[in-house]
């Protein structure tokens, strides 16, 4: 039963990062879109489901394939899941990938990659999840969404960072080394 239970949520896991690859596909062709990426910072390793690279800024997307509602806590910092009746706590998604930017960050600078604005995204493939929070913190669902809005996020960065940061040349050499 454990074993099973641990196979259906890597299942889920998958299919919703490939529901998520559906839209990430649709964001214009000058994007290099990295998926399910593993980098080594010295002995440590990190891992992000979506890597987004224009020539202004880097996105890194966590992709989550919940179901039912799910509560981020922006107090005690983690994500309540209620399915079927039943409650569960989980890791929080922000956090998560607030820390894989920072460790994305480390990993550009030992590789003397030029400085680029990244930002992060946290997208729920499951259209139908529905997403709460606490009251006063609903700028969260500016980091929060799920995966038919990812289109919607990248043009909300895109009129944050205007300037180019990688010229054509940079931008081939880093994917070259991711």
């Amino acid at each position: 039963k454990k074993i099973e239970d641990d196979l259906a949520r890597r299942r889920a896991g998958y299919n919703g990062e490939k529901a998520n690859d559906y839209f990430a596909a649709l964001l214009p062709e000058d994007y290099y879109i990295f998926h399910d990426l593993r980098l080594a910072n010295g002995k440590s390793f990190f891992q992000m489901d979506t890597l987004l690279i224009s020539a202004n800024y880097m996105a890194v997307n966590e992709v989550k394939s919940y179901s039912g509602t799910l509560f981020f806590d922006r107090h005690a910092y983690q994500l309540t899941r209620t399915y079927n009746e039943k409650q569960e706590c989980y890791q929080d998604p922000i956090t998560q990938v607030e820390n894989q930017m920072r460790q994305l960050k480390k990993w550009l600078f030992a590789h003397n990659s030029p400085q680029v604005p990244i930002d992060y995204l946290v997208t729920i493939s499951n259209p139908k999840t529905l997403l709460t929070t606490n009251p006063g913190k609903h700028s969260i669902f500016e980091r929060v969404c799920h995966s038919y809005r990812l289109q919607n996020r990248v043009e909300n960065f895109e009129n944050m960072y205007k300037e180019e940061k990688l010229p054509l040349k940079t931008l081939r050499r880093l994917n070259r080394q991711l």
